[in-house]
């Protein structure tokens, strides 16, 4: 498998194809696979490390394994997901939209433009204005923690 272009059609192939993509890592950055297999609308079951913790919301994308280490806990979650096939839809869609409005490039410069249309709009009040503004302002959530009334075995 030397050709870069054959193996991307070969994983693009499977992904899109898949009922479950696993991205079982001890270790990971971004994970790109992730937001390859969500971009599809195919659930995910991944380690919940690194970047991929920030891709999937447990339980409304995809499910996350809090031990990737946990070879019981995997196989419950993974036979959980192939016996709901509705399930691992509503997921595919959910996981699909959390691609789009959040991880494509153009989402990050439409963010970069109300960054500095926030700024240029602060710079142009009275300090005593901004000061006011920055006080009353939410603190972002981070969405971790979503009820979808769906029971995720534990694997415990």
């Amino acid at each position: 498998m030397d050709d870069a272009d054959e193996n991307a059609i070969i994983i693009n192939a499977l992904q899109t194809h898949a009922t479950v993509v696993v991205q079982k890592s001890l270790f990971e950055g971004f994970g790109l696979t992730v937001s390859e297999a969500l971009w599809k609308s195919r659930p995910v079951l991944a380690s919940a490390v690194g970047g991929i913790q920030d891709q999937i919301v447990d339980g409304q994308d995809g499910l996350l394994l809090p031990d990737p280490r946990d070879l019981s806990a995997f196989a419950q979650r993974l036979r959980w997901l192939l016996d709901n096939p509705a399930l691992g839809e509503r997921m595919g869609r959910s996981g699909h939209l959390r691609v789009r409005d959040h991880f494509l490039g153009d989402r990050s410069l439409i963010q970069y433009v109300d960054l500095f249309d926030d700024l240029i709009e602060q710079n142009d009040q009275p300090p005593a204005e901004r000061r006011r503004r920055d006080e009353s302002t939410p603190s972002i959530d981070s969405g971790r923690s979503v009820d979808t009334g769906e029971r995720v075995p534990t694997g415990r």
